[in-house]
């Protein structure tokens, strides 16, 4: 009758295969690397201790509470739907604390406009689209000198790892639909969002007034 194994025994039993394991483990990460980096910032729903709008169920601009926003100060204004801005130390540890210690959020963010399709001004090999500049400027104008609060939808971030965000000055102007509302960029609508219904209105009415964008390319939408 064979022998119980030890403690001791058992473990030098295993131990080769733990080695392999280890090794197989390392390598494993070394290949696969910078797939689960962008992994850890893929689109992922929205984290507990950010305001989103799509778990309020808040379907106006009008219903939201700014002073719940994450506020964020703005570092660069990249084209007419993204921005680059920093969040305060304060604010990373509460949104950390609330996930269990995880760290979310980085100290430096790309912010992505929920709702926003502006033209582009960096095309490879081409010039910028007919709008692009002027909707930057557009978002600048309003982003620059302001602090900045994000609000979320149902998703924190794209698959670039930006953060999906409305963003709201400290009045209550909703940035994202005054670029829509003011004819400075269509509406991005092919993806679903809470205030849908609201940026379509927008941008039905800077249409037909043939407000900036629109102007520039007959109404049509078109490039």
């Amino acid at each position: 009758m064979r022998k119980p194994l030890t403690p001791v025994g058992a473990f030098i039993r295993v131990l080769p295969w733990l080695a392999a394991a280890v090794i197989a483990a390392a390598a494993l990460g070394q290949r696969l690397g910078p797939e689960v980096a962008a992994a850890a910032r893929a689109v992922r729903g929205v984290s507990e201790g950010l305001y989103s709008l799509h778990e309020l169920g808040l379907k106006t601009s009008g219903s939201t509470d700014v002073s719940r926003m994450l506020p964020a100060e703005l570092l660069e204004t990249v084209d007419g739907d993204t921005l680059r801005v920093s969040l305060a130390p304060d604010q990373l540890l509460a949104v950390a604390a609330a996930n269990g210690g995880a760290q979310i959020l980085e100290p430096r963010e790309s912010v992505r406009l929920v709702g926003v399709d502006a033209p582009e001004i960096r095309r490879q090999g081409q010039g910028p689209e007919t709008g692009g500049l002027e909707a930057s400027l557009a978002l600048d104008e309003l982003a620059r000198g302001n602090t900045l609060h994000l609000a979320f939808d149902r998703d924190l971030r794209d698959t670039y790892g930006r953060l999906l965000c409305y963003v709201f000055l400290e009045d209550g102007t909703h940035v994202n639909l005054a670029l829509v509302a003011n004819g400075h960029a269509p509406a991005l609508l092919k993806y679903p969002f809470i205030l849908s219904g609201e940026f379509k209105k927008a941008e039905a009415r800077a249409r037909d007034r043939g407000l900036g964008y629109w102007a520039l390319v007959g109404g049509s939408g078109q490039d």
